[in-house]
């Protein structure tokens, strides 16, 4: 267990006082880890294909779409990856990455 602190509003003081609260260690590992999985998420809500299709359709497909969605994010991180191991100038941002693909179809 780890202790923290926490900032909260006490109503009776009326002012911001520390809060301590205990963690789990692993919980607080995974917190300070957990760069590269929130960049991945915000890659792939970023431009989501699926946004409210899904929800009227049959359950597998919202788990087909997230798949795919992992799929392209992933070939973008590959993508830029290689690029810089290149030093290459011709990168395009995640927005046009997208695009091609769709018009590639």
């Amino acid at each position: 267990w780890i202790r923290k602190e926490k900032n909260v509003f006490d109503p009776q003081e009326q002012k911001k006082t520390k809060l301590p609260f205990y963690r789990l260690n692993m919980i607080d590992f995974y917190n300070k880890n957990m760069g590269n999985m929130d960049q991945a998420d915000q890659l792939r809500n970023r431009y989501r294909i699926d946004e409210l299709w899904h929800r009227n359709r049959k359950w597998w497909w919202a788990i087909w779409w997230w798949g795919f969605q992992v799929l392209l994010t992933n070939s973008y991180v590959l993508y830029m990856k290689y690029h810089k191991m290149l030093d290459s100038n011709l990168v395009v941002n995640h927005y046009d990455y997208m695009k091609e693909i769709a018009m590639a179809w």
